[in-house]
Formats: C-alpha cells, structure tokens, sequence
C-alpha cells in the first residue's frame, strides 16, 4: 500500500515544508538501507512558492509550464506524470515534479473552473503509486484548491502545529476545511491525522501550555515535538536536508540521527511515520483512489 501523506495547516510559518522536505529525505533515506533496490519515495510541491522542491533539488526545481505540476492538474486530457518526474539532487529513490511559479498561481485560480476540481491531484498520481512507497505533498498555507487536492490525495493528514498560542488558532478552521472536502466527496476510506509541534522552545510558558493542550485534545495522535534549532535553519538555507545538512558518523543499519537534536528528533518523526502506518508490514501494492 503507497502512503501518501499530506503536510497541511492554512496558517503559514509553521514549518509545512520544512516537514516535507525532511519527511521526505528521510523516508528515502531509510528504505535505502532496508532494500536492494530501495524503494521509492516522491514529493509534490503545491505550494506557488516551491520551497519544499527548492530543498531536494534547488536548481532542476523549476520547469516550463508543461513540463510542471500545474500542467499536470489542469490538463483537459489524459497526461503521462511519469515523463514529468526527476530525482532529487541528493537521494537517488526520492523523486519529484517540477514546478513554475507563474502557472502554479494560475492553476489555483483555474482549477475550481474543471470538474470535481479537488480530485485532480488524486486522479494524476493514480499511475504513479504503484511504484512509490510513500507520497509527500506540501500545500500553500491557506485554504483553497491546492489544500482540497492534497486532501483528497492522502490517506494521512500530518498537521504541523507551531507552539504558540497564535499558532494553535487555526486548527478549528482546518478541520472544518477537511471535514467538509470529505464530505463533499463522499469519502469513506480511512484519513488517518496527526499533530506535529513545531517550533518548540521548552523556556517558554506559551509553548509548554499549548503542547500540553494539544496532547490534551488530541492524545496519541500527536507526534514529539520538533525543537526550535539553528540546524534547521541553516539546513533551510543551504537547500538540504537536516540528515545531510547534520549526517550521523555512519549509515550502516539505517542510522539516521546524528548527535544534533534536530536530526534525531527528525529521526524519531519517520520512525513514527512508518509505525503509524503500518509500513514497516505492509508492501506496497498501490493505492485505490
């Protein structure tokens, strides 16, 4: 069964791509070193901005508007997704579809004029999945067609929750948003959601407050949290991931941690990843859309 896993929050600045990049990198890391050849993992960028893109691939991340997602989404007629992809610049099984900025603005206009606008992400991918174990997509922070889209695409909505107590305002708006794209649909499949704190910073009173509330409300679907770290800007910056940016002394047995808390605490998010979906059980099969 191909995971596809959905990074959403309609509140920007709350380390969406940051998520999928290093969710993404580190899932592929990780099957590397479980199978010969490994499988593969692929990450979408919805997000005009193309940040998530910019940190597997910075150079190649951009295309021309037929050669990129937005191409892909809006095409009236049947489109091979396959003769999009490339591979990321570090990770020989992560893959990715380009992006034009100019064209992936105009899609998020155009979409909602085609129809059953929020399945056409879903419909693309379908010829992909059977050669993907995992799907990441990273979405624009605002509700619209992109986020419809990545609903109706994933089967795990990974919500990324900054710990503040602006940042925990928008989580009743964004389960509004996916309950109601659901229902619309019609869909009956199992969403599974989780929580992931962002930007926690155990000094402050605000951040310990609104994780103890978040666990409060949401109990066992809230991932550890993910610490405020320089690492992960300076990650950011140079357009790496934080196991490359800050790599363990050895890959051998699959090790991803280094002594650096955000390559661990990273780490430890892809552990439970995988054991939350069942992955380290099931071989992939595809997926029904």
């Amino acid at each position: 069964m191909t995971i596809v896993v959905a990074i959403a929050n309609e509140k920007g600045g709350v380390g969406k791509s940051t998520t999928a990049v290093n969710l993404a990198a580190g899932l592929a890391l990780r099957l590397r070193h479980e199978q010969d050849p490994p499988e593969k993992v692929l990450l979408v960028d919805l997000d005009p901005q193309m940040n998530a893109l910019m940190g597997i691939a910075y150079g190649t991340h951009t295309a021309e508007r037929g050669e990129s997602i937005a191409h892909l989404l809006l095409a009236e007629a049947a489109v091979s997704p396959q003769r999009l992809l490339r591979q990321a610049t570090h990770h020989p099984n992560l893959y990715f579809i380009p992006s034009n900025n100019a064209a992936q603005k105009e899609a998020g206009y155009r979409i909602r004029t085609l129809p059953a606008p929020d399945l056409r992400l879903a419909q693309a991918l379908e010829p992909l999945l059977p050669h993907y174990a995992y799907v990441v997509i990273d979405t624009p922070p605002h509700a619209g067609a992109m986020l419809g889209n990545a609903i109706m695409a994933a089967n795990f909505i990974l919500i990324p929750v900054e710990m503040s107590y602006q940042g925990a305002t928008g989580l009743g708006p964004l389960h509004s948003t996916i309950a109601s794209i659901l229902q619309a649909y019609r869909r009956t499949d199992s969403v599974e959601v989780g929580y992931l704190p962002t930007m926690f910073e155990e000094p402050a009173r605000d951040a310990v407050e609104v994780l103890e509330g978040l666990r409060k409300h949401y109990s066992k679907l809230v991932f550890s949290p993910i610490h405020r770290a320089r690492a992960i800007q300076q990650a950011n910056g140079a357009h790496l991931d934080v196991f490359l940016y800050r790599p363990p002394r050895s890959w051998s047995a699959g090790q991803l941690a280094s002594r650096t808390r955000a390559t661990k605490e990273y780490a430890n998010l892809i552990d439970e990843i995988v054991r939350r979906t069942d992955r380290a059980k099931v071989k992939p099969e595809g997926r029904n859309a």
